[in-house]
């Protein structure tokens, strides 16, 4: 999603990069002319953008984008994304307490680059895309002079609450409520179906969802990393109290953990 660097042009004065023109449309003109993307396309999107951050922040140091926003984004024909403009990516430096020089976009942009919170890192880019997210399922500029980030289930009500509920992570003004990192976000992004997590004895416990399947499938989909066999949970959930024991078969069943039993 990183244009190729085709050329480098050094001289005395300056020092000039060359890169591939990205095809396709940028995400804003797409939605200005059609209005609000599905949201299961911006979803599609976001893991995108998210793995490239992601890309980016595990080089040592880490890059921080700091500008991540619909205008900088082109989307070709085949989904491909590809960001187009690299010009205010920084380093991040340990022993540095601000940016020294503060620049974003406004409405996308944290506030922490706005000064005063300490300098920019990773859960800066993660606010700049998760407010790219809330344009594109909304189609709410958060540019405009007056905007308030509402609920997005309160503007549309078909839209999942688990959306919502990463959205409204991703754009928490204080970092430390926000994702963390990239594939906390990528995580929840795949499970979206299942968020917010549930409260209470469920929250505490951890518990499953069972998803029926074809018969004829006879191997369990595991839907995340380290996921045990039905017959592991079935086995598991005879410790748990009544309410929480699960029923599970093998060739009928997709087992889903959401918190770990």
């Amino acid at each position: 999603a990183i244009p190729k660097l085709k050329e480098l042009i050094e001289t005395d004065d300056y020092c000039c990069l060359i890169f591939e023109r990205a095809k396709g449309r940028t995400l804003n003109k797409i939605v200005e002319k059609s209005g609000a993307m599905k949201f299961k396309k911006v979803i599609k999107i976001g893991k995108s953008l998210a793995e490239v951050l992601q890309y980016l922040h595990c080089f040592q140091p880490p890059y921080i984008y700091r500008d991540m926003r619909p205008q900088i984004v082109r989307i070709d024909s085949t989904g491909q994304v590809k960001l187009i403009d690299i010009a205010i990516m920084r380093e991040y430096k340990p022993d540095v307490l601000a940016d020294t020089v503060y620049l974003g976009t406004r409405g996308y942009a944290a506030p922490e680059q706005s000064g005063g919170m300490g300098q920019t890192d990773a859960r800066t880019d993660i606010f700049n895309l998760g407010m790219t997210m809330y344009y594109l399922v909304t189609g709410i500029s958060p540019e405009t002079p007056s905007f308030n980030p509402e609920p997005i289930c309160k503007i549309d009500s078909s839209l999942p609450k688990g959306l919502e509920y990463i959205i409204g992570k991703c754009i928490e003004l204080n970092p430390d409520n926000r994702y963390q990192n990239c594939q906390e976000l990528i995580d929840d992004l795949n499970q979206y179906e299942f968020l917010p997590k549930p409260k209470g004895l469920f929250g505490s416990l951890g518990y499953c969802f069972l998803e029926r399947v074809n018969k004829s499938n006879r191997n369990i989909k595991r839907q995340l990393r380290g996921l045990p066999t039905a017959a592991a949970v079935k086995r598991h959930a005879c410790g748990l109290p009544a309410a929480a024991t699960v029923a599970a078969s093998e060739k009928d069943f997709t087992v889903r953990l959401l918190l770990p039993l």
